[in-house]
């Protein structure tokens, strides 16, 4: 049996040295009292899983730009005031999520610059704050579709992958559509969405760039927030390079659970379905093993994500 278990540990090493995955979220990140974090320690930024999720804040005008962490779910107070909140009632995984205002255009980056990755997926909805604004029109904004409903208005969020400071690839979602001739079918989104890029070349940095129907004689008029969570790379490594240490589970597949052995300790782990979406988060006490119970999830394919990016994928019996 013990040996059985080591040469399937070896096999797998060698079948998947060149690729692995990496989930970043926002989790790890504190929070103050009001339950939002929006860089006014001048940290620049937030760093998970090899990703940055860079800050810009202003400390004379109390100003931030690029990313902040909230846990905020208000989804009726119109305004400024609410500019922290998801206008889904809820983070998509854990408590918090990452609230990026994108004016001017803002990027994530790779953080772990010997290594080659690529952007998969990620997830995102609306922020309260722009949404109420479509919904309702403001002082500044235009409610979508117009008194008639029929104005063909949208706010989209495009990416852009950046690699070598050269656009390799993009994708974009709407976070807003009211172009259909049937306006039964017009909507801004509230719930949190899958956004599947899968890019085939690597990034330096990936660039969101928010665009809307209602502009006026300074710039965009709607509000330039979107809400981000569970950014999934895949990262790539030459056959030299030791990016990840050295972990086996076992038995794999597994029907109940089965016991992960690490070579550094494990504080947290995730088990994600195949196309990224998040199915379970815990917390463990640091350790080098750890028995993860199967009972709660659906037979199939799966990946295993430690908190240090560590990735094996297994099978739910």
């Amino acid at each position: 049996m013990t040996k059985h278990f080591i040469l399937t540990s070896l096999l797998f090493t060698l079948c998947f040295k060149g690729s692995a995955q990496q989930i970043s979220d926002f989790e790890s990140f504190s929070v103050n009292a009001s339950g939002i974090n929006n860089g006014s320690d001048n940290s620049g930024g937030f760093q998970n899983s090899g990703i940055l999720f860079p800050n810009y804040y202003n400390n004379e005008f109390m100003y931030w730009t690029g990313f902040a962490i909230s846990t905020k779910t208000d989804t009726t107070t119109i305004g400024f005031t609410n500019q922290y909140s998801s206008f889904s009632g809820s983070s998509f995984s854990g408590t918090k999520f990452g609230i990026g205002f994108a004016s001017p255009p803002i990027s994530l980056k790779n953080s772990e610059t010997i290594v080659q990755k690529k952007l998969r997926s990620f997830r995102y909805t609306n922020n309260t704050y722009a949404a109420l604004s479509m919904r309702n029109g403001d002082a500044f904004s235009k409610k979508f579709g117009g008194v008639s409903g029929n104005d063909p208005d949208y706010f989209k969020l495009k990416v852009l992958n950046y690699f070598n400071g050269v656009v390799t690839d993009t994708v974009s979602f709407y976070l807003a559509d009211f172009r259909f001739l049937d306006n039964s079918q017009d909507y801004i989104v509230k719930n949190w969405q899958f956004a599947q890029t899968n890019f085939v070349n690597p990034f330096d940095s990936i660039q969101f760039e928010l665009t809307s129907s209602d502009n006026g004689q300074f710039g965009m008029n709607t509000p330039a927030y979107f809400c981000l969570d569970d950014v999934f790379t895949e990262l790539e490594t030459s056959v030299s390079e030791q990016v990840n240490p050295i972990i086996q589970i076992s038995p794999n597949p597994a029907k109940e659970a089965f016991r992960i052995v690490s070579d550094v300790p494990v504080t947290a782990y995730s088990i994600l379905s195949m196309d990224g979406r998040k199915i379970i988060h815990h917390q463990m006490q640091p350790g080098t093993e750890a028995i993860v119970s199967l009972t709660d999830i659906n037979p199939g394919m799966y990946f295993l994500v430690t908190d240090s990016g560590i990735s094996i994928r297994f099978q739910k019996l």
